[in-house]
């Protein structure tokens, strides 16, 4: 389990074993964090501009990456590969970790996209993300290239008219399913 707290402390702990480590190594709020498939890495975003990747059985930091505002979307892909970092403006990054090298940048129109729900997807050549004002993109992780966009559906009784992204992710090899602040689950097919 991990978690981060508002005045900077990550804390990671080893439900198997007990085992409790707590790492101050942001010096203001935590905004999202994520941990390895296998539990032995976490990354984690704060509002002092900076992302980090450490090791939870040691503590080591292994990368530290620095941005010109709020980090506030942080996720890893399942195998290790890359990591998504995204501040709340318009920086919305994708790492190669196995380089160290940046792999892409979301190439968007918006002032700002800020994330709610982020998932690497199609062993990791693909990114979903959802945000707060209804919409989902698919994006090409090489390029940062958006594949398809879709709209949820918001209800039909609220003011304004959106829905905020919680979930989304592959239904299948031909699908999304999305689940909004709507209430609806949706399922949306991805274009070949």
């Amino acid at each position: 389990m991990l978690y981060g707290q508002v005045n900077g402390k990550l804390v990671h702990i080893d439900l198997q074993t007990g085992r409790r480590l707590e790492m101050p190594i942001h010096t203001q709020k935590i905004n999202s964090v994520d941990l390895s498939a296998n539990g032995f890495y976490a990354l984690s975003g704060g509002n002092d501009y900076r992302a980090f990747l450490w090791n939870t059985q040691t503590g080591q930091i292994i990368r530290e990456f620095n941005f010109q505002n709020r980090v506030s979307m942080v996720k890893l892909e399942d195998n290790g590969r890359f990591a998504f970092i995204a501040d709340n403006q318009k920086s919305s990054q994708i790492w190669n970790l196995e380089t160290g090298e940046l792999q892409s940048t979301l190439i968007y129109k918006a002032r700002q996209s800020i994330f709610s729900s982020v998932r690497f997807v199609n062993e990791g050549k693909m990114l979903l993300t959802g945000n707060g004002t209804k919409i989902v993109n698919l994006w090409d992780v090489n390029s940062g290239l958006s594949l398809q966009k879709w709209t949820v559906t918001p209800r039909k009784e609220t003011r304004p008219k959106t829905a905020v992204v919680y979930s989304a992710t592959l239904w299948d090899a031909n699908n999304i399913v999305t689940e909004s602040s709507a209430g609806f689950l949706e399922i949306w097919p991805i274009e070949n």
